[in-house]
Formats: C-alpha cells, structure tokens, sequence
C-alpha cells in the first residue's frame, strides 16, 4: 500500500478498522443530485427501459446489427457524447453524470460491455491523450457527428508486435 511522503499508514489486525476514526468524505446521494444530474438520469433510464430491456432476448442471441442499432439511438439522446468536451462537439457532462449514465447501462451486461467499450476505450483515449490536431480531426472533424450518434462505432486495437519482439 502506497503512502504519500510524510504520511504514515497503520493498519489494524482484523476487524480494528471499524472502531478507527476515519476522515470525511463526499459521498453521492440521490438527494444531492444537481437537476442537470437528474434529467441524465432519467434520461439514461428511460432510454434502457424503452430501448434495451425490452430486446434482451434478441441481444442475448447476438442478432446481428442491433448492437449497432442500440448504440445509434444512445447516441441520438447524447449518451454516448456524454463524456467529450463541447469544444469537440460533446455535452462536456461531469462525473458524475457519467457514473449514473454507466450505471442506467450496467442494467443489461452485454450493452453495457458494448457502450463501455465504445465510452471508455474507444472514444476517451483520444479526449484524454489525443493531440490537438487529433482531437481536433477525430472528435470534431469525424468522431463527434459520427461516433456520438453511432454512426462510427470507436474502437480499440492493440498490437503485440513490440510485446513479441521483447519476448
């Protein structure tokens, strides 16, 4: 366990932790929900009630296409742009938001892999790690008209080339 410099972590054996005292904490509570925060939400509800719930079977049979389809029509309601900043065409939303809008997702396995995939390792690389000019191309220029609506499905690929040659 890593400490930071000047700080010293002792641990209690066994079940000690529940009698130390412990700092304070911001935690979420549906109650402390901003109104922008709520309609994400309920946004996020309502589209995997009226749109993915109902088409778990054909989703758990692997219906070519309505993966595809399911993630367009998300896009369509600002889910997938949720995360991008709005100079690059996203919603610029907040953690939080993100977090609720994952959690709505999570409510069917096999969208949540899918949208996660397309969310976390397909499109936030390029916002996180992206040059200017690549942001600029990929998240405006392409990524935001087609990648937000599912129009483009982002992805991730990852080569073994230098892995091999070490190995």
């Amino acid at each position: 366990m890593a400490a930071s410099a000047g700080s010293s972590i002792t641990l209690t054996p066994g079940g000690g932790f529940l009698l130390e005292k412990t700092g304070s904490a911001t935690i979420l509570v549906p109650e402390t929900l901003s109104d922008e925060q709520r309609l994400m939400k309920q946004t996020a509800d309502d589209f995997m009630r009226r749109e993915v719930e109902p088409l778990t079977a054909q989703i758990d049979d692997k219906k070519p296409g309505l993966m595809r389809e399911l993630l367009r029509k998300s896009g369509e309601v600002g889910l997938l742009g949720h995360d991008v900043p709005e100079e690059y065409g996203g919603l610029g939303g907040d953690k939080t938001s993100s977090s609720l809008i994952f959690e709505a997702a999570s409510r069917q396995g096999s969208f949540a892999v899918s949208f996660g995939a397309h969310v976390g390792i397909g499109t936030m690389p390029l916002v996180l790690f992206g040059t200017v000019a690549t942001a600029v191309y990929l998240l405006l220029g392409i990524t935001v008209i087609r990648v937000n609506s599912a129009q483009w499905l982002a992805l991730w690929a990852a080569s073994m080339a230098s892995w091999l040659a070490t190995s």
